[in-house]
């Protein structure tokens, strides 16, 4: 494999950890331990996550990382530390500017049958600085809903940012 597309449009949640597990993948072997982010919670408690030295699939020559304004947290954090560490001649940013959100939520279920997500951390990039609202650069900006009268379900090679990705 020597071009890969990950799909991050949409993508809003999920693990830190897992996410930085997953850029791990495509990250040489000489970046193991290398931090990439701290998560700083409510309590005053710092954790910082690192590469894994999992099995890589660094032989990609090109990453191609596909975003819209919903792509937030875990997500966005993993396309900056790609982007970051192998840099714009192999990650390339296709889509929308992205939120530039760095906080965690946990979910609290109540007894009285709701649940609330309250923020508990903050997360901070290897070098200790925020992750701005621009902190992702977009290489090619595509509003994929500015065609909006050709929409195609996600994954079809018709669809305009996939599509726009290809050629």
């Amino acid at each position: 494999v020597s071009e890969i597309i990950i799909d991050l449009r949409y993508n809003s949640g999920g693990s830190l950890s897992e996410a930085v597990d997953c850029a791990s993948l495509f990250v040489p072997s000489s970046y193991a331990s290398e931090d990439v982010c701290a998560i700083l919670n409510n309590k005053g408690d710092s954790v910082t996550l690192s590469f894994g030295n999992e099995t890589s699939l660094s032989d990609a020559e090109k990453i191609y990382i596909l975003t819209t304004e919903a792509t937030r947290g875990a997500a966005e954090i993993y396309a900056i530390a790609l982007q970051r560490t192998l840099g714009s001649s192999v990650v390339k940013v296709l889509g929308m500017p992205t939120a530039g959100e760095s906080l965690i939520t946990e979910p609290f279920t109540s007894p009285y049958g709701f649940n609330i997500n309250p923020v508990t951390a903050k997360v901070y990039l290897a070098d200790g600085s925020a992750v701005a609202s621009d902190e992702l650069r977009i290489d090619y900006q595509v509003d994929e809903l500015s065609n909006i009268h050709s929409c195609h379900p996600l994954g079809s090679r018709q669809e305009y940012l996939l599509y726009n990705t290809l050629y």
